[in-house]
């Protein structure tokens, strides 16, 4: 029976990826910071350490890879545990981050209620008003769009259309959805918007430095949403052997009085 993880275990085993993580983060995120923040993650949801060691580590070293920090509070990206199986989920935010350091210099993501104005037409030359009812019940949303506008010049450089039915739809195929925690239940409206987001972003010139990142992004999102397993026998080497007592080391970046503020 394999034995189950603890904050010290878990602890050690950050400090033994450390350097794994250092290669992988982008130059604007410490790695300090980045551990903190995944430690701090794992013990706001104890269902984490009951997650298999190999799938857990992954989780945060895809994270890093993306330079997205896993933090249910900020919204960047979550670690969801699904039994035995951890599984790193980005936010919409995080994708927003992902396309802005990627030469956008403005994207949104709204939801279009019933009482709202629109008007949405599609063709050579689209239009898409909407006009948010602010002084009265806006009533249930009806569908999601999203727009991205280049850096330079403030052009429309993509945009998106989704009914409710249709991120509905995505959101039942999710295994995030039967899940005990899921951001689809504790943040739809984040994950609707998240998920106009994603599919816009598959249309969106970006910067080829990035092109990567984001697409790492989006399949993976895809790929959850879709149900699939998603294979993290290459994301780390650290075996549950190798985790003993003994390697437990002091320091200072780790304690049991760590928190992100």
């Amino acid at each position: 029976m394999t034995k189950e993880l603890t904050i010290t275990s878990v602890r050690t085993l950050l400090d033994q990826i450390k350097p794994q993580l250092q290669m992988a983060l982008p130059k604007h995120v410490t790695t300090d910071r980045f551990l903190r923040v995944a430690l701090t993650q794992i013990r706001r949801n104890p269902k984490l350490l009951q997650c298999s060691q190999e799938s857990l580590l992954g989780s945060i070293v895809q994270s890093a890879q993306l330079g997205l920090e896993p933090d249910s509070i900020t919204g960047f990206a979550y670690l969801v545990p699904y039994g035995r199986e951890c599984t790193l989920i980005p936010g919409y935010k995080g994708l927003m981050a992902l396309a802005r350091n990627a030469g956008i210099g403005r994207i949104s993501a709204r939801a279009v209620c019933k009482n709202d104005d629109y008007k949405f037409e599609e063709g050579l030359n689209p239009v898409l008003v909407h006009t948010p009812n602010i002084a009265g019940e806006r009533g249930p949303a009806q569908f999601y769009y999203a727009t991205a506008h280049f850096r330079t010049g403030g052009e429309l450089a993509a945009y998106e259309v989704m009914t409710i039915s249709e991120i509905e739809g995505i959101m039942k195929r999710s295994k995030s959805a039967g899940a005990g925690y899921s951001p689809w239940k504790t943040d739809f409206d984040a994950m609707a918007k998240k998920t106009v987001i994603r599919r816009m972003l598959k249309n969106a010139p970006v910067s080829i430095e990035m092109q990567d990142r984001i697409q790492r992004a989006v399949a993976l999102d895809e790929l959850n949403d879709a149900g699939k397993p998603i294979d993290l026998s290459d994301m780390v080497d650290i075996s549950e052997s190798e985790m003993t007592p003994t390697q437990v080391k002091s320091s200072e970046l780790f304690n049991e009085k760590d928190s992100v503020k």
